[in-house]
């Protein structure tokens, strides 16, 4: 049995109105949609208990990004410090890192 590779989505949340999750939903639906055969899991998208508690929904997804074998960091992701440290922790751990954006796609980094 093959193993459906798994990348986490980073990018910046935090100041963006909606917390930015159109930006992460429209990333979602073209990659899936372009790469079916990988699952792409998204921030956006993880129910967390206290939304407003910033060290316990970087914990929850800390925990997800963990369980991916590569990190696709959105535009402006250097912005965020929460991405910042996803991507610290997705090179700490050997994951393959790659960049999205809606002209080039998803591009190695």
């Amino acid at each position: 049995m093959s193993h459906r590779p798994r990348m986490y989505i980073a990018g910046p949340m935090a100041g963006y109105e909606g917390n930015n999750f159109e930006a992460f939903s429209a990333a979602c639906k073209h990659l899936r949609d372009v790469h079916p055969q990988v699952e792409f899991v998204s921030p956006h998208e993880i129910e967390h208990a206290n939304p407003e508690d910033y060290c316990a929904v970087m914990k929850a997804d800390f925990r997800v990004l963990l369980t991916c074998d590569s990190i696709v960091l959105l535009d402006e992701w250097h912005q965020s410090k929460g991405a910042m440290q996803e991507l610290s922790l997705a090179r700490w751990s050997g994951m393959k890192v790659f960049r999205y954006n809606t002209t080039e796609g998803l591009t190695r980094a």
